[in-house]
């Protein structure tokens, strides 16, 4: 939001930020008509506009100073398209596409930029989305713990422009890898219709 993106710098003023991490995330999963008046909106401002704002404020002076990181965390939503979740898959896309352009473009001037495809994390968040993490582990989705994945992240961070969690040990990652955007599509969706009840 925001008031979220203002406290951030506001907190941060005086302070030489080497390394963003963008690990907020808004999410609806069901019917895309069914969405409350501005919902929508508020999963663009939290999950596309923040970043985007974040990015911009920061990126000046990780420039300037030759050094810095950017970590943005996404979720395989982002590959394709999943019915019941269409707003959330949409800027999880955005932040895929971001994170991909801004390695490209700062990786010459030693800022580092990784978009980590994080998967499902047993958090407060996916409880609130009203996400079953028992449910997803029957459909056959790992769910991985908070520390294993901040773990991973950091230390592919400055290795590659995009990385999915668990990659080359997990039968996920590596359908993610292979799968085309329609498989994806479909598969995500019936995930979202299995998780939501």
């Amino acid at each position: 939001s925001q008031a979220g993106v203002a406290r951030i710098r506001e907190e941060t003023a005086g302070l030489a930020v080497g390394l963003l991490v963008y690990n907020a995330a808004a999410s609806y999963t069901g019917p895309f008509l069914a969405m409350e008046p501005g919902q929508g909106d508020e999963i663009i401002d939290v999950n596309c506009r923040g970043l985007l704002q974040l990015c911009s404020h920061y990126t000046p002076a990780m420039v300037e100073r030759g050094r810095g990181g950017i970590l943005i965390m996404t979720s395989a939503a982002g590959l394709a398209g999943a019915g019941y979740g269409a707003v959330y898959s949409a800027s999880k896309a955005f932040d895929l596409a971001l994170g991909e352009a801004l390695f490209q473009e700062l990786a010459p001037q030693h800022v580092d930029v990784l978009t980590y495809i994080s998967g499902a994390i047993n958090t407060p968040h996916m409880k609130r989305m009203g996400l079953d993490v028992q449910r997803l582990r029957d459909f056959g989705t790992p769910v991985r713990e908070p520390e294993e994945v901040a773990l991973e992240a950091v230390d592919q961070l400055g290795r590659a422009a995009v990385w999915i969690a668990g990659k080359g040990h997990s039968k996920v990652a590596d359908l993610l890898e292979k799968a085309t955007r329609a498989d994806l599509s479909e598969r995500f969706t019936r995930a979202n219709l299995f998780s939501a009840g």
